[in-house]
């Protein structure tokens, strides 16, 4: 018998050659060969269909081949199959077994299997062939005739039997002993003189021998179980476990079955059902369950299944008849509502005692420490690192100051990228795409319109940028640029729409369609100005007089004075009074309304009420220069 893994690897091999010929006229020229197989837990595989090579060889791993075949064999419903070596029936033959000189040296036979029934075969074992198999030898000398007899070999390896376990007295060392009413093999007998222990070939129910089923230790008509009035293999192969109900059967360390009643939640009955008890989680209360329902344990722990909704849940399919004071996603405690993806942060919402911090999005916040208060982070990686100290930030827009450092408060992104490359700084507002993604120090900056940023990498302070792509050059400080594409480049300095001398751009005061770069309607500054101007000429100086012709309004107009002489003019003044508030001087704009005036030196000095015209003549007389004047409040 040999049994086998189907994992190819082998468990036990053991060979019965019955030679039942022995007596009769016709010596077959055959060996009784059986076997068993079995699984990797010792179970036996019944019904297979598989293919074995057989070989008759001489002892030694590369022993001479005297002869092999290959030959179909189907095992039993308890793993055992039988076949006869030299018989009909087998192919691929090489050799002629009944030419095989028995006399000659030790044989071994070599088992290879393929458990699936093709070619594909793998090595079993290999048994030393302990007795002579006499019959066959008996013919091999009949045919071959009497030789000379040779010198006495070695002592073989002898097969003992008795009716009990043998003693240490008994064989010698590599030997066989086999307990007739166990039906234990034991050996090889090791050198010391012991015997290991025992192996029985071939188990029966609960673990008994095959030939003592019913455990009393002694062959008897009960124990055979197919009445051929012997106590053999074809017993046992007649045999069905019986399992008591709720029991299998479960392998001990020695790979002998042994009895297991089940016990808690689940049994199998003999009839090969499964059963789940009383209070256990099973496929017909699954079954039977309609649809949005869960498992809910009582106080006993015995399982029911419940509605979603009868515990204030939520179904995947969409919820009907909420209320918020009882369903709702989040925490009952004082403790942080988290959202993760692929266990990665993804958002946190806190209470006031818990940094009161709101982020939604990947990695939102990802840095967000103990000492990090306030803030607000909405978007793929908005606010990344924004660790201890980062406080009253709000960052919305994917990327949205993903590299705001420590200890920066108060600053607001709204846009993609959005201050994304400020690392320190307080009081910075970035509103649009890509605004402010060159800032990467500075305070108390705004910058608003897609793309409003400074023009490279840098920092800047208390700098305004209102328009798209409009930009402030870095290291700047205290500078405004307003319009689509304005550019401002020195501090403390405000620039009005692009520079772009094919399309200048118009301001206009009063009017939706400016034609200068800055358009006065009327030249209008302010309006509560009422009463004319009054000239005074306060030096004369060649001056007869002084006029004023004010224009369409009392804030602009033309100053005239006359001369009396045609020599060159000295210096003169004349004051034109207004009426304003003191507190408040206006802005007053000379410039030469003719030749004379352009061909005077000239300035102004504000006054309490006013203004001086300064004037003389440059190189050569002038009599009647002419002033044109605009007043700014």
């Amino acid at each position: 018998m040999n049994t086998l893994y189907l994992a190819k690897k082998l468990l036990v091999f053991s060979v019965f050659m019955c030679l039942s010929a022995i007596m009769l006229a016709q010596i077959p020229q055959q060996l009784n060969y059986q076997g068993a197989l079995r699984d990797a837990k010792g179970f036996p595989i019944g019904n297979r269909a598989i293919s074995l090579r057989l070989s008759i060889q001489e002892t030694g791993p590369n022993g001479l081949v005297y002869y092999s075949e290959v030959r179909q064999a189907t095992t039993n419903a308890v793993g055992l199959y039988s076949l006869a070596i030299g018989s009909p029936g087998a192919t691929q033959i090489n050799g002629n077994f009944s030419q095989i000189n028995w006399a000659n040296g030790t044989k071994s036979l070599k088992v290879e299997i393929d458990t699936d029934g093709g070619a594909n075969f793998s090595l079993a074992g290999t048994s030393p062939l302990l007795s002579v198999p006499y019959a066959l030898y008996a013919k091999y000398a009949e045919n071959g005739g009497a030789g000379a007899q040779g010198p006495k070999g070695a002592d073989g390896s002898m097969i003992l039997s008795g009716a009990g376990n043998p003693a240490i007295n008994i064989g010698k060392t590599g030997d066989y002993y086999f307990n007739t009413i166990s039906r234990e093999l034991f050996g090889p007998r090791n050198a010391d003189g012991t015997w290991p222990a025992g192996t029985v070939l071939l188990q029966g129910p609960s673990g008994k021998n095959c030939w003592d089923t019913n455990g009393n230790g002694i062959d008897d008509p009960a124990e055979d179980v197919n009445g051929d009035g012997k106590f053999n293999t074809a017993d046992c192969q007649a045999l069905s476990p019986v399992l008591t109900e709720r029991s299998v059967w479960v392998g001990d360390t020695n790979n002998k079955p042994q009895e297991v009643v089940l016990n808690g939640d689940i049994s199998i009955t003999n009839t090969g059902t499964v059963t789940l008890n009383d209070g256990a989680v099973t496929l017909p209360k699954l079954a039977g369950g309609a649809a949005n329902q869960i498992y809910t344990t009582n106080a006993l722990g015995q399982a029911s299944l419940s509605p979603i909704a009868s515990f204030g849940g939520w179904s995947p399919l969409g919820n009907a008849g909420m209320a918020d004071a009882t369903n709702f996603l989040g925490t009952t405690d004082d403790v942080p509502l988290n959202l993760r993806i692929n266990n990665v942060k993804a958002g946190r919402v806190a209470s006031l005692a818990l940094r009161g911090e709101t982020s939604l999005g990947f990695q939102a916040g990802f840095n967000s420490g103990p000492t990090a208060f306030f803030n607000t982070f909405i978007g793929f990686n908005a606010g990344f690192t924004a660790g201890a100290g980062a406080q009253r930030n709000t960052l919305i827009g994917g990327f949205a100051g993903r590299l705001l450092g420590t200890s920066s408060s108060f600053n607001t992104a709204l846009g993609f990228g959005a201050l994304n490359n400020i690392t320190l700084g307080d009081n910075n507002i970035g509103l649009g795409s890509q605004s402010g993604s060159n800032l990467t120090t500075g305070n108390g900056n705004i910058l608003i319109g897609f793309g409003a940023d400074l023009t490279a990498s840098g920092t800047s302070q208390n700098v305004i940028l209102l328009g798209s792509n409009s930009k402030a050059a870095p290291g700047i400080t205290n500078a405004t640029a307003i319009g689509s594409g304005a550019l401002v480049t020195t501090s403390n300095s405000i620039v009005l729409g692009a520079i772009n001398p094919a399309q200048p751009t118009f301001v206009g005061i009063g009017t939706t369609a400016p034609t200068q770069k800055l358009h006065l309607v009327d030249g209008h500054v302010r309006s509560e100005q009422s009463a004319e101007p009054k000239p005074t000429l306060l030096i004369a100086n060649g001056f007869a007089g002084v006029a004023v012709q004010p224009g369409s309004t009392d804030i602009k107009g033309v100053l005239i004075p006359r001369g009396t002489t045609l020599d060159a003019i000295t210096w003169s003044t004349v004051q034109l009074v207004l009426a304003f508030n003191s507190t408040n001087p206006p802005v007053v704009i000379i410039t030469p309304a003719n030749q004379d005036a352009a061909d005077s030196d000239y300035w102004v000095e504000q006054t309490g009420d006013g203004f001086i015209l300064h004037l003389k003549g440059k190189t050569k007389p002038i009599s009647t220069p002419t002033y044109n004047y605009i007043i700014l409040e």
